[in-house]
C-alpha cells in the first residue's frame, strides 16, 4: 500500500478547523556534467587521470538518466518525488490560541516510518492528538519520542501480527476510550481497525477502515463494516459532536481512484453528511474552564 500523507486539522475544541500544514519537503536532484572523451588519448593512464580530473571537477561521472532529465532542477508534471526520507527541518504554521491541533497520518508501519524521518514530523506538527493507522505494531511501542510527548496512548493491535493497527497519542486525557465497534459479528476482525475517545464536549474516532481489496475481494468485508460503523458513528452524534479521522479507506469523486470501476460506488459510505456543527471556544481561558478538557 502507497503511504499516504500526513494531515492535520486545528480544532476550536470541539469544533474542527481544517489547517494545511505547509509544503516544505523538497525534492533536490543532483545532476553530473560528463566532460566530451579525449579524441586522441596517449595511454589509458592518462585516460584514467582525466577520468580522475572529471570527478574533481564535475562530481561522480555515474550520472543517472533521471539525473540528466533534470538538469534544470524541474521534475515534469508527472514525476513523482524521488525523496524517501522526510527532511531534517519541516514547518508548520503555529497554532491558533485556544486550539486544538489534531493530526493523522497512514504511516505503513511504525518501524518502517521511524527509518524516513517520523521523528522529524512529530516534532514539527507537536500535535495535541496524533492518529495514527497501519502502525503494524505487536505491542504498545515504549518510545520516548512518543512516551514522553504524550502521556495518554491508545492502541489498538490487530490479531493478526503486524497487521493494520489504529493508535490515539494524546496531550489531552479523555473522560473514556473503547476499542470496539459495536454490532459487527466479527470482533476480532474490528482489532486494530478503530479508537475512539470521549471528551467532556465531542467524540474522537481513528479509523483504519476496511479497504475493497484488489479485484474487490474484500467487498462485502467492507460492506459489513460499512453497516455497523455507519449506525455507531451516528449513535454517538446522537450524544455530542463527532470528529472523524484516520484513514477512512474511501474514493467520494472518481479522481481519488486510480482505475475508476462503475462498481467501486458501493464501498462509498456518506461519511460527511453525519457531522454536527459545534460552537468553538471563544478564548483559552474558556477552553481551560471547560472541566472535559484535562491536560497532563
Amino acid at each position: 500500500m502507497a503511504r499516504k500523507r500526513a494531515s492535520s486539522t486545528s480544532v476550536m475544541p470541539p469544533s474542527p478547523r481544517p489547517e494545511e500544514p505547509a509544503e516544505t519537503a523538497t525534492v533536490t536532484t543532483r545532476t553530473t556534467t560528463k566532460r566530451p572523451a579525449e579524441k586522441h588519448a596517449a595511454s589509458s593512464s592518462k585516460r584514467k587521470a582525466t577520468t580522475a580530473g572529471d570527478e574533481s571537477d564535475s562530481g561522480p561521472l555515474r550520472a543517472t538518466k533521471k539525473a540528466k532529465s533534470s538538469e534544470t532542477g524541474e521534475t515534469s508534471a508527472n514525476a513523482q518525488p524521488t525523496n524517501k526520507v522526510l527532511p531534517v527541518h519541516i514547518e508548520f504554521p503555529p497554532k491558533a490560541s485556544g486550539s486544538w491541533r489534531i493530526a493523522t497520518w497512514n504511516i505503513c508501519g511504525l518501524a518502517a516510518s521511524s527509518k524516513k524521518g517520523f521523528k522529524f514530523y512529530v516534532e514539527a506538527e507537536d500535535a495535541d492528538i496524533l492518529v495514527l493507522t497501519e502502525t503494524k505494531v505487536n505491542n504498545d511501542p515504549a518510545d520516548p519520542l512518543l512516551t514522553q510527548r504524550y502521556p495518554h496512548r491508545y492502541w489498538s493491535i490487530a490479531e493478526k501480527k503486524s497487521y493494520s493497527g489504529t493508535a490515539i497519542l494524546s496531550k489531552i486525557k479523555p473522560l473514556s476510550v473503547d476499542y470496539t465497534l459495536p454490532g459487527h459479528p466479527d470482533p476480532k476482525s474490528v482489532k486494530g481497525r478503530i479508537v475512539t475517545l470521549e471528551f467532556k464536549s465531542l467524540y474522537l474516532v481513528g479509523t483504519y477502515v476496511v479497504n475493497a481489496g484488489t479485484g474487490l475481494k474484500t467487498l462485502d468485508a467492507k460492506k459489513e463494516w460499512n453497516v455497523h460503523f455507519e449506525k455507531y458513528i451516528r449513535d454517538l452524534d446522537k450524544k455530542k459532536p463527532v470528529i472523524w479521522t484516520g484513514d477512512l479507506n474511501v474514493a467520494p469523486t472518481a479522481i481519488g481512484r486510480v482505475k475508476p470501476p462503475n462498481d467501486l460506488t458501493p464501498c462509498l459510505i456518506p461519511y460527511a453528511h453525519s457531522h454536527t456543527p459545534i460552537r468553538p471556544y471563544q478564548s483559552q481561558t474558556q477552553l481551560e474552564q471547560d472541566p472535559g478538557v484535562h491536560r497532563s
